[in-house]
């Protein structure tokens, strides 16, 4: 990037820099589009659509990493994420519990109708 932070990026723009690097690191392992689509399990149109910052699902990006052995460029995010100063005094008194909502929910979890969700790219899928 020219001196231009990610966080400046919009989503376009931020899946447009992956599908980047997707491309980038594809190359560099000398595979083409057919050749990863392969592997990953995912159509070759697929990999076009993510290359061309058009997005994709979450698991699909997933596939894609673990098929060029990059899967480690995720390990950042996985860590487990320290304890905010509250939850250390808390936790220093023994009276830490495991946060399951970031704020009341208005029914409980078993009370809620799930709906399947999609990213809305089901037509790029094979």
């Amino acid at each position: 990037m020219n001196n231009k932070s990610y966080f400046d990026l919009d989503d376009a723009g931020l899946e447009g820099v992956i599908g980047e690097r997707v491309q980038r690191h594809r190359l560099n392992l000398n595979m083409s589009q057919n050749e990863l689509a392969e592997k990953a399990g995912v159509a070759r149109r697929t990999i076009t659509s993510v290359e061309n910052g058009q997005g994709g699902t979450l698991s699909t990006l997933i596939r894609l990493l673990r098929a060029m052995d990059k899967i480690s460029l995720l390990e950042d995010f996985l860590k487990e994420p320290e304890l905010s100063a509250e939850q250390k005094k808390k936790a220093k008194r023994g009276k830490l519990q495991q946060r399951k909502y970031s704020s009341r929910p208005s029914e409980s979890p078993q009370s809620q109708k799930l709906s399947e969700w999609s990213w809305g790219d089901e037509n790029f899928l094979e």
